[in-house]
């Protein structure tokens, strides 16, 4: 998958674009560490793009506790770090979303439509936090 597939999928479901990495040859492990974890954590790239990389990091191991997905770290990290930020309140969101166990919540809506959508005053960075999902992660290791 390359960048430009990302860029031509921002108006298409984020579970459309999950399905054609996931089916095309090369949607491994490895190419999503090589496209997709760079757009993820570059603030260069525009929202809808991060937030498509963030859902098809999810996707590919959506069969499995959120815990368990070896790009956890990384999509808990960039969390962290955009949550401190506060610029980008979506991607904030979507990642909230996402490491909760929520992932699939977001598969029917575009990049570009979750990217644009106002947020209500609660879903706002500053109040999103993850406790329940460290105690999920606890419960699915034990």
């Amino acid at each position: 998958m390359t960048s430009s597939l990302i860029a031509s999928s921002l108006h298409q479901p984020c579970s459309s674009t999950a399905y054609l990495f996931s089916s095309d040859a090369n949607g491994s492990f490895q190419s999503a560490l090589d496209t997709l974890l760079p757009v993820l954590s570059s603030s260069a790239s525009p929202p809808a793009e991060r937030i498509l990389a963030a859902y098809i990091l999810f996707d590919l191991y959506k069969g499995h506790p959120i815990g368990l997905n070896p790009f956890y770290s990384a999509l808990h990290s960039e969390f962290t770090a955009e949550r401190e930020k506060g610029n980008t309140e979506q991607l904030v969101w979507v990642l909230w979303k996402i490491l909760k166990g929520d992932g699939e919540d977001i598969a029917p809506y575009s990049p570009n439509t979750l990217a644009r959508s106002p947020l209500p005053p609660k879903l706002q960075a500053f109040h999103l936090s993850l406790c329940v999902t460290l105690l999920y992660f606890l419960l699915c290791i034990t």
